[in-house]
């Protein structure tokens, strides 16, 4: 990048370190919880997004020495159990009422998902009363899980569909949207569920 002058440069370098650029990406914490490690992002500027058509099962599955793949909530989800009750975790069963081709060989890993939960409301501009509340999966939980590798095309096509479409309940507000295989847990240590939920450490 070229500048008119060194004080132009400087000014513009004050600015990137400000924001804590380094390496090409800006590393910060956002929303509650900070101090607990919750809200960490990383932004990149990129001429293009890869298209993740395979989700990195390949990657995740080299990571963590075993097939694996991760959701991300990215919007909080409103989701009820079989008895109406808010969902303690995403378990496969429950899932597949969004998504019925999760392969059965799908098992979630309590030992290696992190949950944080928040209460949502809202206003009815119709009724002009507000929404009732109700206890939600925080933006930024994240459910990770096993599966059989011999499932890895079918597992694809469901995570295609879990990408694209939200779960839960008020969908149409933009509550419910997750992201399969972030590439942000690439570069975490999402290992320590290996050996039977036993860290190397």
């Amino acid at each position: 990048m070229e500048f008119p002058d060194a004080p132009c440069k400087q000014a513009f370098d004050a600015i990137l370190d400000a924001l804590r650029w380094r390496d090409d990406a800006i590393r910060l914490r956002i929303g509650s919880a900070r101090s607990r490690g919750f809200g960490e992002v990383e932004l990149h500027c990129a001429e293009e997004s890869p298209s993740p058509s395979d989700f990195a099962l390949d990657e995740f599955k080299q990571r963590a020495g075993k097939p694996v793949f991760t959701l991300l909530v990215r919007t909080p989800a409103i989701v009820y159990d079989a008895c109406g009750q808010p969902a303690e975790t995403l378990t496969p069963e429950i899932l597949r009422q969004y998504a019925p081709c999760l392969p059965q060989s799908v098992q979630l890993c309590p030992e290696a998902t992190r949950i944080e939960r928040e209460l949502v409301s809202g206003w009815s501009g119709a009724w002009g009363l507000p929404k009732p509340v109700q206890q939600a999966f925080a933006a930024g939980s994240v459910f990770t899980y096993t599966y059989d590798p011999n499932d890895t095309d079918a597992l694809q096509q469901c995570l295609t569909q879990l990408a694209t479409t939200p779960i839960g309940a008020r969908t149409a507000e933009g509550y419910g949207r997750l992201i399969p295989n972030s590439a942000y847990h690439l570069h975490q240590d999402i290992s320590q569920f290996q050996q039977g939920g036993k860290s190397d450490g």
